[in-house]
């Protein structure tokens, strides 16, 4: 993620120099893709930390059956993010 906001972070400012606007456009820019990213990994989070011995069987049977074309769709969010072809 820190490199994703560094090149972002860099094209704002060489689109709109260095000053607010540039800050404010990136700020808006990052806010939706961290937010998405902040979601996905409190759900994972949560489910990952199941103590329970029923819990952690019905979460290893739920992802044993989960197609491994869904499972990668689903990682899609995290790796397929292009920050040099983002909409600045």
């Amino acid at each position: 993620m820190a490199i994703e906001d560094a090149m972002v972070l860099a094209r704002c400012l060489h689109e709109n120099g260095a000053d607010e606007q540039a800050l404010r456009r990136y700020e808006t820019l990052r806010y939706k893709r961290t937010t998405k990213i902040t979601r996905y990994s409190r759900i994972y989070g949560s489910i990952g930390q199941w103590n329970n011995v029923w819990a952690r069987a019905l979460r290893t049977s739920m992802l044993s059956l989960v197609p491994e074309s869904i499972a990668q769709r689903l990682m899609q969010i995290v790796f397929d993010y292009d920050a040099c072809n983002e909409p600045i």
